[in-house]
């Protein structure tokens, strides 16, 4: 009995974790963004992510900056790791909500918390990339 209810508790896990995979494919656009509670006026029209079903991302900010490499989701952190750098980084936020139309995520930034609240705006697939 015991090995059935932690077989059931990893299924459940893994196909949460799946879900949320599925969920986060596609191209999101940035609509706010806070720091230490307090919105931040930016122009956020460059600011967006694109999720692949193949792993892949990309991210574009201001000032053209960008990154793109692959990612992860466990549990409910987003894991990306930037392999236009020389050297790849890894970074890890927090999905504090994600559905169907949209991503709130939860980063720090110079010891500040910052929100950063997406809308999913097209859908795309790995063939994008």
């Amino acid at each position: 009995m015991r090995f059935f209810l932690l077989s059931l508790l990893m299924v459940l896990v893994i196909q949460c974790q799946s879900e949320q995979g599925s969920l986060l494919i596609g191209q999101w656009q940035a609509v706010e963004l806070t720091e230490a509670g307090e919105a931040l006026i930016l122009d956020l029209s460059p600011v967006g992510f694109q999720f692949y079903d193949n792993g892949r991302y990309r991210f574009s900010s201001t000032l053209n900056q960008g990154e793109a490499g692959s990612y992860f989701v466990q549990s409910n952190q987003l894991f990306t790791t930037d392999t236009l750098q020389q050297a790849p980084v890894e970074k890890k936020v927090q999905i504090l909500h994600l559905s169907a139309d949209s991503l709130r995520l939860k980063m720090q930034a110079n010891d500040k918390e910052r929100i950063l609240t997406l809308v999913k705006s097209d859908r795309i697939s790995s063939d994008s990339e």
